[in-house]
């Protein structure tokens, strides 16, 4: 382990005790070892601001508009902000007792059938889902407000090249990684096995993907570890694709505020009071305050509640389904299932409301989501420390001549040529970043054969565990010297002793 950590120890960091020594992780030296795939660079002003003009027409289209006074009656739980809660005006539905059950503990899918059977209500016209005041479900369609439609125009293409440039999300996706591939790969099993233990079914059908940032926890660096989702780096000059991607996303946070300014405003602000990192860089926060977005197909889902936070919800867009199939999303809570069918569809719904896809098959219709995670945007100093280090990142000239190399490169038919459009997880991208540090790919042609990288780090622990004091110093002399040939950077003082 001590070996492990020292690798990464370069430069100026946060400071940890491990194992009652004073250590200074480098954040920014843990960033240069990731896989190009963990991060991004500004997309171009020019895409950026053609896909604000072609927002800002949207914005333009008229819609009815609830009274301040009927507004005033409805809130989003705990959300603070004293903006209007609602300005869409919308037949309201309060619903007088709440359904609860442990979601969390067990998978629970419905079906069309499951939905008859329970005796849910079918909704399919624009709605506002209320219990004793507070809003649990905000669900407008097409023929509501022609905006969604507009939002919605180019997401049938945008859903085809996100399948060509992410990683299908896994069962594994949120799991927690060691730079140890059998580690991981005993962690997966574990939690495989578990699941058939329960008799649980996948939680998914269908392909879904995320993009923007995720949080980790990693032993290497005794904390909180923040990366962007993988995503093939040549995805970084399709102009078309990054246009879509910012056009969508933020014709969806542009719908938030014109529907719920409250909530809007209270997205924008916990992002921007941590003065967050973009989810898709070069695209202001004003534009798009979620640390995440993720995008669907065919998709359903076991019922769930999220880890986001009270007073923000997920917001989601659909495009339309193939004719003459179903869709439905569902409020279990309230037994309401909301058509996703007969136009393109917005839903509103709070984190904790347990809530999912019906399973209907492959109905060809696809959703993108707006996600606000409660733990990056956090004021502790470790998120501040990494949220500076990818806002830097972004915009530097390391990160641009990363990049550079992809520019001229082209997907190998519809495959990314490393994960391929199957199943990655954390645990698979840090198994990576394990076996680029132990052969020392990437790094101006170092290689070392498994044999002789195990001697060392033997001996490097063995001075570590049992060497005297002067001994350990010129171990980690020396071995900050290699580093510095190989990576370039400081030669000294990058393990605290």
């Amino acid at each position: 382990m001590e070996a492990r950590i020292s690798e990464l120890l370069s430069g100026s960091g946060l400071e940890r005790l491990v194992g009652g020594m004073k250590h200074t992780f480098s954040n920014a030296g843990y960033i240069k070892q990731l896989k190009t795939e963990r991060k991004r660079i500004e997309a171009p002003r020019s895409v950026v601001a053609r896909a604000e003009a072609d927002v800002r027409k949207l914005e333009r289209i008229p819609y009815k508009k609830m009274s301040p006074q009927k507004a005033s009656e409805l809130h989003w739980g705990e959300n603070p902000n004293e903006a209007q809660s609602v300005l869409i005006d919308l037949p309201i539905i309060e619903v007088p007792e709440l359904r609860i059950r442990d979601v969390r503990n067990k998978t629970i899918y419905h079906t069309p059938s499951s939905l008859k059977n329970e005796g849910f209500q079918i909704i399919d016209k624009g709605c506002i889902v209320t219990h004793k005041g507070e809003i649990l479900t905000i669900y407008i369609t097409g023929r509501e407000d022609k905006a969604v439609r507009e939002c919605a125009k180019h997401m049938n293409e945008l859903i085809d090249q996100m399948k060509a440039y992410y990683p299908r999300k896994a069962a594994t996706f949120y799991s927690g990684f060691d730079l140890v591939a059998d580690k991981a790969k005993r962690a997966q099993k574990k939690a495989e096995r578990a699941a058939k233990t329960k008799g649980d079914p996948e939680k998914y059908h269908g392909w879904n993907a995320l993009d923007g940032m995720i949080r980790h926890f990693t032993a290497v660096q005794h904390g909180n570890v923040y990366t962007y989702h993988p995503r093939n780096p040549i995805a970084m000059y399709d102009e078309k694709f990054l246009y879509n991607l910012i056009y969508t996303y933020n014709s969806i946070y542009a719908l938030e505020k014109r529907y719920a300014p409250a909530v809007a405003k209270y997205r924008f602000d916990k992002a921007d009071a941590v003065d967050k990192a973009p989810a898709i860089p070069g695209d202001p926060l004003k534009n798009l305050p979620a640390t995440s977005v993720g995008a669907s197909e065919d998709f359903a889902s076991a019922l769930h509640d999220d880890s986001g936070i009270k007073g923000i919800t997920e917001s989601i867009v659909w495009s339309k389904v193939k004719p003459g199939e179903k869709s439905y999303f569902v409020n279990d809570q309230t037994k309401m299932a909301f058509d996703l069918s007969k136009d393109n569809a917005m839903i509103m719904i709070p984190p904790k409301v347990s809530h999912g896809t019906a399973n209907t098959g492959d109905h060809g219709g696809c959703g993108f989501v707006l996600i606000t995670k409660a733990n990056q945007v956090w004021d502790t100093k470790d998120n501040l420390h990494w949220q500076s280090l990818w806002r830097e990142y972004a915009k530097s000239e390391a990160g641009k001549a990363e990049f550079a190399p992809y520019r001229n490169e082209k997907l190998k038919g519809n495959k990314w040529s490393k994960y391929g459009t199957e199943e990655a997880d954390e645990d698979t991208a840090e198994a990576d970043l394990k076996e680029k540090r132990a052969t020392g790919a990437g790094r101006g042609g170092v290689s070392l054969t498994k044999n002789k990288f195990v001697r060392e780090h033997l001996h490097l622990l063995d001075v570590l565990k049992k060497g005297s004091r002067s001994a350990r110093h010129k171990e980690a002399k020396d071995q900050a010297k290699e580093l510095a040939e190989v990576l370039g950077g400081s030669k000294n003082g990058y393990l605290g002793m």
